[in-house]
């Protein structure tokens, strides 16, 4: 940068400021990534997350005009449908062209931010998981998690069955990679004591609560040694 261009980072604002910062913090992360030890990128991924969450949506206008089917105001929850902790993996293990860029960064930081409206319900059944070791694993592809839903466009009054947003094929593909081979929806369905049968006949600990146990399942069946 030459001596008499302002640093960006003292100049822009609001969510630009935001996607600079994380431009940066990925460029300097890129030579060293694949060093990395899993707390060290969840640290990672967890101070990407927080450059998009921390934008607050009526003042940033993160807001999109979809919103589920038939909401009440007290079920309604705002989702960011594009996950920003596997967005941050994708990125780092993919890195796409555009992140060569700041422009063209920012043109893709900016579809992190954006938000749709569903119900508390649904936004916990469409999030992601960990697999234990550092990543992400997805059960079902983001057109898949949304395809039952019918949404709003409240500018229009027009429905749209299924996913409403345009998904960046660089964040699609990054779904597809961490796409499990096992039904991790199924685990989430399942009652604790189905968990510790199933814990018990592979031999794992049954000790904990339905996430813990869960965790510990989704753990072992990451692992490549093991097998379904």
């Amino acid at each position: 940068m030459d001596e008499n261009t302002p640093n960006p980072l003292a100049v822009l604002k609001g969510w630009e400021y935001q996607a600079y910062a994380a431009f940066i913090k990925l460029q300097q992360l890129k030579p060293t990534f694949h060093l990395l030890g899993k707390e060290e990128v969840i640290f990672e991924a967890h101070s990407f997350y927080d450059r998009i969450f921390r934008l607050d949506a009526k003042k940033f206008n993160t807001d999109t005009p979809f919103e589920k089917e038939n909401l009440t105001k007290e079920e309604t929850c705002r989702d960011h449908p594009l996950s920003a902790r596997l967005a941050f993996r994708a990125l780092m293990s993919d890195w796409p062209p555009f992140m060569n860029d700041f422009d063209d960064f920012k043109v893709e930081f900016k579809k992190l931010i954006m938000t749709i409206k569903i119900s508390k319900k649904d936004n916990q059944n469409v999030k992601l998981h960990s697999n234990g070791f550092g990543d992400i694993v997805v059960y079902k592809l983001i057109n898949d998690r949304y395809g039952d839903m019918v949404f709003i466009n409240k500018d229009t009054g027009k429905k749209i069955e299924g996913f409403p947003l345009e998904i960046p094929e660089w964040y699609l593909e990054g779904e597809r990679k961490r796409l499990s081979n096992i039904l991790i929806y199924e685990y989430k369905k399942m009652k604790k004591p189905e968990l510790v049968k199933l814990c018990v006949e592979k031999g794992l600990d049954e000790k904990g609560t339905k996430k813990i146990l869960t965790d510990r399942l989704l753990e072992h069946h990451a692992d490549p040694i093991h097998k379904i």
